[in-house]
């Protein structure tokens, strides 16, 4: 092998291997630049409104301060001069729902008290040896995999661990100590997020259904001026993208929204007045998408496969702008519920579009059944895209009351 032909090879190799070949610095300093434009943007919009910004920044600010209240309580009321799994258990329990809070809290508490338990008896009937760390660890990760302990319970074998290795293990009020702080902690981080501005999540879930909505009224629309012109497979393949990616946000939308009905449970603030929404609204106004999501998918797919095989299979152009009407109207009504207009208002819309797409709907399937457009080869093409239209306009009538309620 040629002395050039190694290098080329080492050159290679040393570029797979070490990352930082490519590095610059004036690329890490626009990336540092972009990520603090970011962030204080975001910052920006948490300062101007409520909104999704807003409740991080809050639920920051709470942990912080029950992290220190949890420290001053254990060392004022216990005398704990290094109280740190006080402040650690408070940091933990500070969720974004009260419920996660109190389950967490007891979770966390459950974990340290196991934990401490073992480290006890072990070092009581064993002694604090290698070989009796070992068999701790083992029995800690076991009791760790327990599911309703959840992501507290590595909890177990850390404070099995740290009482083993710093407090001795055998020290019944070190032992105590740890499992009163815990407790402690526990209780101010779940009594804060209890009794201090609460959160409500429902406007991330309304946010959600929006976006969702858009995203529906944005691909309809591409859809129905494509097929006003030439259209080709890579377009409807594009298409068929974009009406996959709809499942993301029916998924998001969805985990938003058990998060809002998980953020009413046990919540101070979950009265009549602050919440006017019913989650059960959210939750079919996300079925609804996720239905719709399907039938775009089919649609999409149904254009793509048109583009394959015999010309015969291609809807006419005559039938395409038509069925481009409904789906304009369809887009149209999505539209009205991701808008700023809401109650009356944007009910009269939704209904308004439904309308005009059924009537645009059924002009087409009439000209169908009376010949006008001969469907021919393209039969099975043409029916199934008037059944998928026909299904999303349905859905739309049906699920209009939650889907208005639903989005902002």
């Amino acid at each position: 092998m040629g002395i050039r032909r190694v290098a080329t090879r080492a050159a290679g190799y040393a570029s797979t291997v070490h990352p930082w070949s490519g590095w610059s610095p004036s690329a890490s300093v626009e990336s540092t630049r972009r990520l603090l434009r970011s962030r204080q943007r975001a910052l920006g919009r948490a300062v101007r409104g409520p909104g999704r910004e807003r409740d991080v920044v809050l639920q920051i600010v709470k942990s912080a301060v029950a992290a220190v209240l949890a420290w001053q309580s254990a060392r004022l009321v216990m005398g704990s001069e290094q109280p740190f799994l006080a402040p650690l258990a408070a940091l933990i329990t500070v969720h974004a729902t009260v419920y996660q809070s109190l389950r967490g809290a007891a979770q966390h508490t459950l974990a340290v008290l196991a934990g401490v338990l073992l480290a006890f008896l072990a070092t009581r009937a064993l002694g604090v040896e290698w070989w009796s760390l070992g068999l701790v660890l083992v029995l800690a990760l076991v009791v760790a995999r327990w599911q309703r302990l959840g992501d507290s319970g590595l909890q177990v074998p850390t404070t099995a661990l740290l009482a083993m290795t710093i407090a001795g293990g055998v020290r019944d009020t070190a032992l105590e100590a740890r499992v009163l702080e815990t407790l402690v902690g526990a209780v101010i981080g779940a009594a804060t997020n209890l009794l201090v501005f609460p959160p409500v999540h429902l406007r991330s879930g309304r946010e959600a259904v929006a976006s969702g909505a858009a995203g529906v009224a944005r691909l309809l629309r591409s859809v129905a001026e494509g097929l006003r012109e030439t259209w080709t497979a890579d377009q409807a393949q594009e298409w068929l993208e974009r009406a996959r990616h709809l499942d993301r946000l029916v998924r998001d939308a969805r985990e938003l929204t058990e998060q809002s009905r998980e953020s009413l449970r046990f919540n101070p603030r979950a009265t009549p007045r602050t919440v006017p929404l019913d989650v059960a609204d959210l939750s079919r106004a996300v079925d609804s998408l996720e239905h719709v999501a399907v039938q775009c998918r089919s649609i999409t797919s149904t254009l793509l496969d048109a583009t394959h095989g015999d010309d015969a299979r291609r809807p006419g152009p005559v039938f395409l702008a038509a069925y481009a009407d409904v789906l304009d109207e369809t887009a149209a009504a999505f539209e009205a519920l991701a808008d700023e207009q809401t109650g009356d208002v944007e009910r009269e819309n939704v209904r308004g579009a439904v309308r005009r797409g059924g009537d645009s709907w059924r002009q087409l399937r009439t000209r169908l059944v009376e010949a006008e457009e001969s469907p021919g080869a393209g039969l099975p093409t043409y029916g199934s895209l008037l059944v998928d239209a026909e299904r999303m306009l349905d859905e739309l009538e049906r699920a209009e009351a939650a889907l208005a309620v639903s989005t902002p």
